[in-house]
């Protein structure tokens, strides 16, 4: 982190890291549809790469991920829409669903893919971390506190009202909710998150998945070893 940071510089790197959940949670939100496949095609899906003050911990995952991404949208321009988005919709079923032993990973959830031994849980205290922040999740997000499309579209959420909160001037209610990230990412997502990543991307077929995959490991990891920095950081702002 430079050592002149400002609060102009705290809301670009918290509105970015918004637009980075914002992209991970968005796989989980909706199913592939028409319009993520013509995007694909096309070429122009908008996926959020860290941003420059992540850089210093930019791992060889998400380098891999954003190469993987962009093959794959080259790759895709030789198919029909329909066909992709069919391709899409049963890959994202087989590997986020679980729905029978055999068929994919065991589904996202924090309470089957974190090591439990010796902790209270891993959704102990999870909803009140995500009532605290005042998290107003998506609608569509409709399963368990502890599912990865819940737990990623709460960092959303907070990294969001943080980039409103710097841009605003309110500094405490800023560090704050990076007190809270810092939280949700140490005691939840870098707990089982990279776990997940790496057993789905050994059953993974489609390129887009595994890119993705690639992707979301490499964000949870960075961020978890950026948060300290940024906070001790944004103390000296005032």
């Amino acid at each position: 982190m430079k050592t002149d940071i400002t609060s102009e510089d705290f809301h670009e790197l918290a509105a970015t890291r918004h637009s980075t959940y914002n992209f991970l949670t968005s796989i989980y939100v909706q199913p592939s549809t028409d319009d993520l496949a013509s995007k694909l095609r096309e070429g122009t899906l908008a996926a959020a790469s860290p941003s420059s003050a992540m850089a210093q911990q930019t791992s060889k995952d998400i380098e891999e991920g954003f190469q993987m991404l962009s093959q794959y949208m080259a790759d895709s321009r030789g198919k029909s829409v329909q066909a992709l988005a069919e391709e899409l919709a049963v890959e994202r079923t087989r590997l986020f669903r679980g729905l029978k032993r055999g068929y994919g990973p065991a589904p996202p959830y924090e309470t089957i893919h974190r090591d439990t031994k010796g902790t209270l849980g891993p959704t102990a205290g999870i909803s009140e971390l995500y009532e605290e922040a005042g998290a107003s999740l998506s609608e569509e997000l409709k399963d368990r506190p502890d599912y990865i499309g819940v737990e990623l579209d709460s960092m959303r959420f907070m990294s969001s009202n943080e980039a409103e909160a710097w841009k605003r001037g309110r500094f405490d209610d800023a560090k704050t909710m990076l007190q809270l990230e810092k939280r949700l990412l140490k005691e939840h997502l870098a707990t089982w998150i990279p776990k997940f990543c790496d057993v789905a991307l050994e059953e993974a077929k489609n390129g887009f998945y595994k890119a993705v995959l690639k992707i979301k490991k490499g964000v949870v990891l960075s961020e978890t070893a950026l948060i300290d920095d940024l906070i001790e950081t944004a103390e000296s702002i005032e």
